[in-house]
């Protein structure tokens, strides 16, 4: 099978390399007359652009805020923010830009693990990871194990094409505000700059084909396998509602359902007779719940 661009690594073309000198920060200088990948005793453009931004002091605390905010939380403390550049830097290892002692860092932090937190606390899930999440939680797959996509479900409904981002930031700025209370309050909340009326309605209905979509879960034509969420272990338990619901609970919302949501989507679900209707159905009040889109 041929490829198209997309599939084909990215390669430098030195005929299209500038090798005049350059000015890097911290007034490094890159001589003239390298060439941009291939080894010139050791010492060419990419590298020494490359080696130049890694030890900036500024990377650190620039990729742990990111991180957190993906990962964590819109807001994060000074402190935290500290805290996970440190393990960038290596402090305690010795190691700079060792990514595992950042994850841990990232994930393990304190203010990540509280229980109790402030209303400043948590982050608006983006759509097209609400539809990846159900894929992952419930264990999406084709018959072969191999999945494929055009994206234009999430493109057409959410205007989320991946790989398509109008920026390098990712589809939204990392300190965007939204006017209002957020705003008011002096927090950020950088998902809220595609969120709109249109993409509400998007993100509903996208969560409404990843529950009941009989054509699997991806959208993509024949003769490609569809990827099909894995329910049958949900579908066997479904007779009891709150066993279903905490299920549910636990592997959507990590055991943090409200009481207000778990009575509501209880009564709701009570009304299906039909197992499998009464899951789908499940999956699908939970994924555009509140509780669910904004994560804390």
């Amino acid at each position: 099978m041929e490829y198209g661009p997309y599939r084909i690594q990215m390669q430098m073309y030195d005929d299209y390399h500038d090798t005049s000198e350059k000015h890097l920060l911290n007034d490094t200088v890159v001589p003239a007359g390298l060439t941009g990948l291939e080894d010139f005793e050791d010492f060419e453009d990419f590298e020494v652009a490359i080696d130049n931004l890694f030890e900036h002091p500024n990377v650190g605390p620039f990729i742990g805020r990111q991180l957190i905010q993906r990962l964590v939380t819109s807001n994060p403390s000074p402190a935290y923010i500290e805290r996970v550049a440190r393990a960038f830097n290596g402090d305690e290892t010795g190691i700079r830009g060792d990514m595992k002692d950042v994850w841990r860092a990232v994930l393990l932090d304190p203010e990540a693990l509280a229980v109790d937190v402030d209303s400043s606390f948590g982050k608006l899930r983006e759509p097209v990871m609400r539809y990846l999440a159900i894929a992952r939680q419930f264990g999406a797959r084709t018959s072969d194990n191999t999945f494929y996509a055009s994206g234009y479900l999430l493109n057409f409904l959410v205007r989320q094409h991946p790989l398509s981002s109008p920026t390098v930031f990712n589809f939204f700025l990392p300190d965007y505000t939204p006017p209002g209370p957020i705003a008011e309050a002096g927090l950020v909340a950088p998902e809220f700059q595609i969120t709109n009326t249109t993409t509400v309605v998007g993100g509903a209905n996208v969560a409404h084909i990843a529950a009941f979509s009989e054509d699997g879960f991806f959208d993509i034509p024949d003769p490609f396998p569809k990827a099909r969420l894995q329910l049958d272990e949900y579908i066997e338990i479904a007779d009891d509602v709150d066993e279903l619901v905490e299920r549910l609970d636990i592997m959507m919302m990590y055991g943090r359902m409200s009481e207000a949501t778990r009575t509501a989507l209880t009564e709701t679900l009570a009304s299906f007779s039909d197992p499998e209707q009464r899951v789908r159905h499940g999956i699908f009040l939970v994924a555009i719940s509140p509780e669910y889109v904004v994560e804390d």
